[in-house]
């Protein structure tokens, strides 16, 4: 399109892998822990502390707390034990698949179950991993889930 004779300039978008790069160099990943055990919870959040751009908001072994933890603090990821003695697991998934800025939720687990893995996922989580997963490939998935692919 012209303008008085000229030529008009239009701006064009970082190409995609430029644009990538800045924002992974800028993006925080920001988790939030929801695990009855507290070693487990210390353990990850060391292993998550460890890693660039990827910030810990929260931390709790309550269902109810975690859910309003993830109202209060927006959270990207969730990391969720499903596996509760005073709370169905499910429902704290669903509820927090569901919840304001749609967070990326991550089931986390001791042991593989086939069929708590499918109802996760018909949930809405986005992931299902053994606790004991490496902390590079916990943060690969995290970087996964939000879009953030390597």
């Amino acid at each position: 399109m012209r303008l008085n004779g000229t030529a008009e300039v239009v701006p064009t978008a970082l190409p995609r892998r430029r644009h990538q790069a800045y924002a992974e160099r800028v993006m925080s990943i920001r988790v939030l822990i929801i695990d009855e055990h507290p070693f487990a919870r210390e353990m990850l959040a060391r292993r998550l502390a460890s890693s660039p751009n990827v910030e810990l908001v929260g931390s709790t072994g309550d269902s109810e707390e975690g859910l309003r933890q993830i109202k209060e603090f927006a959270p990207d990821v969730v990391l969720l034990e499903t596996k509760m003695r005073n709370a169905s697991g499910m429902d704290v998934c669903r509820k927090a698949c569901a919840a304001n800025g749609k967070p990326k939720v991550a089931v986390l687990t001791s042991y593989i179950d086939l069929e708590e893995r499918k109802m996760a996922f018909a949930l809405g989580a986005s992931g299902y991993l053994l606790k004991e997963v490496g902390t590079e490939m916990l943060v690969a998935q995290l970087r996964r889930m939000v879009g953030l692919n390597e």
